[in-house]
């Protein structure tokens, strides 16, 4: 059995003296109860429930954003995350993790159905869990370049992004190939994306993606 609590908050304020400036933030919790089991108490007592764990899981974000339109088809965002979580139960398996996200993008829209995005991502994570999982932390640096075109009924997607991770002491060693050559035991590692949407009838597409990681 399990029972949920979930409360969440949307706000939004649109500054009247910077016309296209609009500050904000989003937030979420929810608290969670229950228990685990199996439905096999013993060799005589099937579909007999006998109970292996009773938990408490607590789960916390809040979402701070600033949203720029200015000129023409220009938009400037920087959205950001604080996110916690609280896992708790009766078989010391305690856990407790963070995660801080960042993100800065530029997008400009051009005529004729043809979009360009850009920005810089910063994230952050870590875990304490000394029953458990020990004390780690991740960190993930990245900038991305996608473009977006629409012809009639075919949106086409392709996009770039360049990025680091590292996890304690383990961190990216990247490479890149330049004809026959191979450079190795680089701080970053390159990926690319591609996707196609064709709307075949009205809602009714036709979707083929490529993706790197």
């Amino acid at each position: 059995s399990e029972d949920r609590g979930r409360f969440n908050m949307n706000l939004r304020y649109n500054v009247k003296k910077v016309t296209g400036l609009s500050i904000g933030v989003n937030t979420n919790m929810m608290d969670v109860k229950g228990g685990l089991f199996f439905l096999w108490k013993n060799a005589d007592s099937a579909y007999c429930p006998n109970d292996i764990q009773k938990y408490k899981n607590k789960r916390f974000n809040v979402d701070p954003f600033i949203i720029y339109f200015f000129g023409d088809g220009n938009k400037l965002s920087l959205r950001s995350r604080y996110f916690l979580t609280l896992n708790t139960n009766d078989k010391n398996q305690e856990s407790t993790a963070e995660l801080f996200y960042s993100e800065l993008q530029y997008q400009k829209r051009f005529k004729k159905d043809f979009t360009i995005s850009t920005g810089l991502v910063y994230m952050e994570q870590q875990i304490f869990s000394d029953s458990l999982f020990g004390r780690h932390t991740g960190k993930n640096y990245a900038g991305y370049l996608q473009m977006d075109k629409k012809i009639k009924k075919l949106t086409a997607s392709l996009g770039m992004r360049i990025e680091r991770y590292e996890v304690d002491t383990a961190y990216t060693r990247g490479y890149i190939k330049l004809g026959k050559k191979v450079i190795n035991d680089m701080a970053v590692q390159h990926v690319y994306r591609a996707g196609l949407n064709y709307k075949l009838f009205n809602y009714t597409f036709l979707r083929a993606s490529y993706g790197q990681g």
